[in-house]
């Protein structure tokens, strides 16, 4: 009868709803696993549209950097800050990039999530081209380096204040900081050296954008570890279900300040 028939009915939603989350959870462990193909389409994602740019652009005679290109402190110029990476002046400008870009791409990836990876990157993006569009000298302003110098940026950060937050070291980082100083090193140092047609405020604005996301994102990381740590100690701590009436009841005391890189007491790994 009709109860039957809503029982089938929350039967076939109860399968649909599993079947949901068994395929998210196989997806957030993929995630976890940094399967090689994710990496490889998240390293093409970037790198496809700097190629069908540039192609663009050689055959438009630069028409896509005159109209497309980040040109401070213009309207027109906003575009800029998202399109801008893309886009590079020459075949060699995008040869140089792409090698740094795999480099410092692939050191984020190994060292974090795939999904913190998206995140930075979007991040950088956005508030390096942003501040850049503020500051920038007139001209226009194209070419990977500053999300580049973004991504050196981050790592750096991550494996200073990652050691100073945990009193202990995470090796990911560090070895990837070094390597990063190793061979990438000289366009590391060209930071310190402005020089003409070289966008120095693009590099200078990319590197904070990854030293602020790092900081963010350790923030985030700190407020779950609190969350983890609170709910580990069971649901029933300060609640007023089964109070007996009249009796004296307290809400709970909110957590101690541990500060942004203190470590917070949990028995999980701290992951930043």
């Amino acid at each position: 009868g009709y109860g039957l028939r809503v029982v089938k009915i929350q039967s076939a939603g109860l399968q649909v709803e599993m079947a949901i989350k068994g395929s998210m959870n196989q997806f957030v462990s993929n995630v976890k696993e940094k399967k090689w193909w994710q990496i490889t389409l998240l390293l093409l994602a970037f790198l496809v549209p700097c190629l069908v740019l540039e192609i663009l652009n050689t055959v438009s005679n630069d028409w896509f950097i005159a109209k497309a290109g980040l040109i401070p402190r213009k309207p027109r110029g906003l575009i800029g800050i998202v399109v801008g990476p893309f886009l590079h002046v020459s075949w060699w400008h995008l040869i140089v990039n792409t090698i740094g870009y795999l480099f410092m791409a692939t050191m984020v990836i190994w060292s974090q999530t795939i999904i913190e990876y998206v995140v930075i990157s979007v991040f950088v993006i956005i508030v390096g081209g942003f501040t850049t569009w503020v500051v920038g000298r007139d001209g226009v302003h194209v070419g990977a380096s500053g999300y580049i110098f973004g991504l050196w940026g981050f790592l750096l950060t991550v494996a200073i204040w990652g050691c100073r937050r945990r009193r202990e070291c995470e090796w990911k980082p560090i070895v990837a900081a070094v390597v990063t100083g190793i061979v990438y090193g000289v366009l590391i140092l060209s930071i310190f050296k402005p020089s003409s047609g070289v966008s120095w405020e693009g590099h200078i604005c990319g590197a904070g954008a990854g030293v602020l996301a790092a900081f963010l994102l350790t923030f985030y990381h700190h407020r779950m570890e609190i969350k983890r740590a609170a709910a580990a100690q069971g649901p029933s701590q300060g609640s007023t279900w089964g109070t007996p009436a009249g009796a004296d009841v307290h809400p709970p005391l909110p957590p101690r300040s541990r500060g942004l890189f203190s470590k917070a007491p949990t028995s999980e790994p701290n992951a930043i």
